[in-house]
């Protein structure tokens, strides 16, 4: 009989989709009961989301328990879950060291390793853009904004931080660590969109893995043990950050299982959840990686331009289109009544090329192809 393994998370299908191929039987609770994800996984949407997730996972059969994106801001409930069944992921104690920006900054600049400067107070920064206004407590990149005349500090001063922003192209590294130790799994480009979440730095999908030089991969590596080290990181982990001239400028950690996780598996080969499981369990780190396969992979969110009430035969027809040929080609789909505002995700596209510029084209064109699709006016 399969182990049970419970997720949960804002969004849980693309780990409950890798926990089912790894021979796990996902048990998951997410805000959104996605159609897929009922597919190979028990699920349960939580609402009120997070608060009600101790008392939804209760319920749930013995079992470890991981979590996904934006998990790091509820310290709280985390605790509250870590109390009841085994934790596959870092702890509360860790998340507050690794996401204190502050701290993060200083102990890089210590290791001699990129980073851009960062601090709680605004009143000495130069209001031309060169700075980033960012939430302590965010996901997605919601709420980030450049620190310019028209950018203004909501009342909770407190709940924020400025960062110097680098041009270059937008990255996330991942990795795997235990036991003081990580393990580098490769590096992503990040789509970035406007207005999504509230500013022009919202998540919008992922590219990748891209092919990395030996001084950028040394870098990469060094910088996953340093934070491992430090802050006792266990499990599957992303690092966003900025490629400039060579260089990999630490934006910040998600010490979590990432979005661009599933696209490793394209890729490489390898399952995200079974390598983060072992860490977390057993404090394995995964030996030599498999080559990179000839193609690059890459996944987009599609948005609605205005509300969208799910009916059955769309999600049937999309169910349809994901199960074409051997990877699923869409994900992410709503369930039948599902309301979807504007501007939010209606479902993640998927595309693959021979290099990342053909694969954004890709996602690109089909973001067309479907906008048109669901939205022929």
């Amino acid at each position: 009989m399969a182990s049970v393994l419970v997720i949960v998370g804002a969004s849980v299908r693309a780990a409950a989709q890798n926990a089912a191929r790894a021979g796990y039987m996902p048990v998951c609770f997410d805000r959104f009961a996605d159609a897929d994800t009922a597919r190979v996984a028990q699920v349960s949407r939580v609402a009120p989301y997070p608060a009600s997730l101790p008392q939804a996972v209760a319920a749930a059969p013995p079992g470890p328990c991981m979590y996904t994106g934006a998990m790091e801001n509820h310290l709280h409930v985390l605790a509250e879950l870590a109390r009841s069944r085994p934790l596959a992921g870092n702890n509360s104690a860790v998340l507050r060291r690794v996401r204190n920006p502050l701290l993060l900054a200083e102990l890089l600049r210590n290791a001699r390793l990129p980073v851009p400067d960062c601090t709680l107070e605004a009143q000495a920064l130069p209001r031309d853009g060169s700075y980033l206004r960012k939430p302590l407590h965010s996901g997605a990149g919601a709420g980030i904004a450049p620190w310019d005349e028209q950018c203004t500090l909501p009342p909770r001063r407190a709940g924020w931080y400025f960062q110097h922003r680098i041009d270059g192209l937008p990255c996330a590294a991942a990795y795997v660590a235990a036991r003081g130790r990580a393990r580098l799994l490769g590096l992503t480009q990040q789509r970035l969109s406007e207005g999504r979440c509230g500013g022009r730095f919202c998540f919008a999908g992922s590219v990748g893995p891209l092919e990395l030089s030996t001084e950028l991969y040394r870098q990469l590596a060094r910088l996953g043990d340093v934070l491992a080290e430090a802050f006792g990181l266990v499990g599957w982990f992303g690092v966003d950050g900025i490629l400039a001239d060579g260089q990999f400028w630490t934006v910040e950690v998600n010490p979590r299982y990432t979005a661009s996780a599933e696209l490793y598996l394209r890729g490489l080969g390898i399952n995200p959840v079974e390598l983060h499981l072992r860490a977390c369990l057993s404090g394995e780190l995964p030996g030599s990686l498999p080559e990179q396969a000839s193609l690059v992979h890459g996944k987009a969110i599609l948005t609605a331009p205005c509300r969208l009430v799910v009916q059955p035969e769309l999600t049937r027809h999309l169910l349809q289109e994901a199960a074409c040929g051997p990877w699923p080609t869409l994900a992410d789909i709503p369930a039948p009544q599902s309301e979807i505002p504007p501007g939010s995700p209606v479902c993640t596209v998927f595309a693959s090329g021979s290099t990342p510029a053909e694969v954004h084209q890709r996602l690109d064109e089909l973001l067309r192809t479907w906008q048109r699709k669901l939205w022929p006016d």
